[in-house]
């Protein structure tokens, strides 16, 4: 358990806590949201108001494997780094092309479409 805030009554009001140090009345009242499962997260944030009631207990941080995945998901080119090879800046389209080059996409070069562009003329 790693406490964040404290009342000045001593209360902790803010802690956060993994599933197996939860008390029955926190895992009660454990909201996880919809499309995600309880081993997707490491720990929860546990409320409390100054009186010592239970407010609400929240999903805190991932885990490491959610962390992972999240990251290969985000490593894949999306709809934005097709926009930016079509309409950025010269840095932007450099910084797409690597996210395609890096999932093992090829490209055609810059003079590559205008050639192609020529030929259509």
């Amino acid at each position: 358990m790693k406490i964040q805030s404290e009342a000045k009554n001593g209360v902790i009001t803010l802690a956060y806590k993994s599933y197996n140090e939860l008390t029955e009345a926190e895992r009660a009242a454990l909201i996880i949201p919809s499309d995600s499962s309880l081993g997707d997260y490491a720990d929860f944030a546990i409320h409390y108001n100054k009186k010592n009631e239970l407010i609400r207990v929240v999903t805190h941080l991932f885990s490491q494997e959610k962390n992972d995945s999240i990251d290969a998901i985000t490593a894949k080119p999306s709809l934005i780094d097709s926009m930016k090879l079509l309409y950025g800046n010269a840095s932007q389209k450099s910084a797409a092309r690597k996210v395609y080059r890096n999932d093992g996409i090829s490209l055609p070069s810059n003079k590559q479409i205008a050639s192609a562009m020529k030929g259509l003329k």
